[in-house]
């Protein structure tokens, strides 16, 4: 093998490659003298990336639950620390017991290990929240998705230049590209047979989501004078009383269940003649992707038990924040969207476009993994 002269050996331990790492992951492969080392057994229903597509990939390792508790173990995995790499940099679980051990030998031999991941979501006590504030003691360094996390690790004392937020990201040039050729359909115009506006959900359907309260606020908004539309873009996956209400509802000509959807094309397509994407529920990257596309979010308050990418919505400019579990409230905050005119639809896809393009891609994160592994 050539060897890269002038890039920084990093060393990079993770549990799993998900698909939509697959940007960042090739990046950091052609910026760094990556060595990529993953965990080949993980219990998640998210699709993964093929990992072996990267020219750094080294092999992958096994990980198991240790029987009876909330805590994993990766094998054949700590003697990396004491191979010659310039940084390392591993998933930042305080649940994974090798994690550890990779923290405590690195200090003692002056490594330079980093975490990447959620930090410090909540600074509530809970069980076992002295462990956690522990490990995040141990690292040279804590990448963390946001500024809500730094903000509750400063608030616990910890050096605030430690803590690095570096955000989160899709497939961010590829979905820059299909957005400028992207423009309004009459997609929605030929299903419904109308021209109401239309509500979108983009996600699996599961309990969690709560999907049952959109259906119910959509049953609200469609007995006053203002009328919408909801299309659900996912597959089902343990909730199947979705479609039962909106049949109770008899909701059937107002509710499109497009089903799973993978090409990004279609999903473009559907984000940009939506008027807003609602997610009753918890979110996630969903955020992401719909303002990407321009689309501004509704989700509940409750910002702790979201994922780091709620950032991204700023009430009444690129979104909204319910009331969790208020039917009011979110019909409320529904028809604040449905009631904005073309200048504030505009101005919404526009400071969307603005926050993913200022931090939440891939662009962004290598610049900031590349001022912390410079050689």
């Amino acid at each position: 093998m050539v060897k890269e002269i002038g890039k920084s050996k990093l060393c990079c331990i993770f549990n799993h490659a998900p698909h939509y790492r697959d940007v960042i992951f090739k990046m950091m492969d052609e910026e760094f003298n990556s060595s990529f080392y993953i965990g080949e057994s993980v219990a998640s229903p998210v699709k993964q990336m093929n990992y072996e597509s990267l020219k750094g990939f080294k092999k992958t390792f096994k990980t198991k639950w240790i029987l009876g508790t909330t805590f994993m173990w990766n094998y054949g995995v700590i003697r990396l620390i004491f191979k010659k790499f310039d940084y390392y940099l591993l998933i930042g679980e305080p649940s994974i017991l090798s994690h550890w051990v990779i923290l405590l030998i690195g200090k003692i031999l002056g490594k330079k290990v980093f975490t990447w991941g959620h930090g410090i979501k909540c600074t509530e006590k809970k069980k076992l929240f002295w462990f956690e504030k522990l490990f995040y003691r141990l690292p040279y360094k804590v990448f963390v998705y946001g500024e809500h996390a730094k903000n509750n690790m400063i608030k616990l004392n910890y050096n605030k230049e430690k803590i690095i937020p570096i955000y989160n990201s899709l497939d961010y040039l590829n979905q820059k590209s299909i957005k400028k050729e992207s423009k309004t359909t009459n997609i929605f115009i030929d299903h419904f047979k109308n021209e109401n506006p239309v509500i979108i959900y983009v996600g699996r359907i599961l309990y969690s989501k709560k999907l049952n309260i959109l259906i119910e606020a959509l049953d609200h908004i469609n007995k006053t004078e203002k009328k919408a539309n909801l299309v659900i873009v996912g597959p089902e996956v343990d909730d199947d009383s979705i479609p039962k209400l909106v049949k109770k509802l008899e909701l059937e000509n107002e509710v499109w269940f497009y089903g799973p959807c993978y090409k990004e094309k279609i999903i473009a397509e559907l984000f940009a003649n939506s008027v807003v994407s609602v997610t009753p529920g918890n979110i996630g990257l969903t955020a992401i992707h719909s303002l990407t596309y321009g689309c501004p979010v509704i989700t509940h308050h409750n910002l702790h038990k979201h994922g780091p990418e709620f950032e991204v919505i700023e009430e009444g400019i690129t979104g909204s924040f319910f009331k969790e579990d208020n039917l009011d409230d979110l019909v409320f905050k529904i028809k604040y969207w449905l009631a904005a005119d073309a200048n504030k639809r505009l101005e919404a896809s526009v400071e969307a476009e603005k926050v993913i393009d200022e931090k939440w891609n891939p662009l962004n994160q290598i610049r900031i993994f590349k001022s912390n592994f410079s050689k």
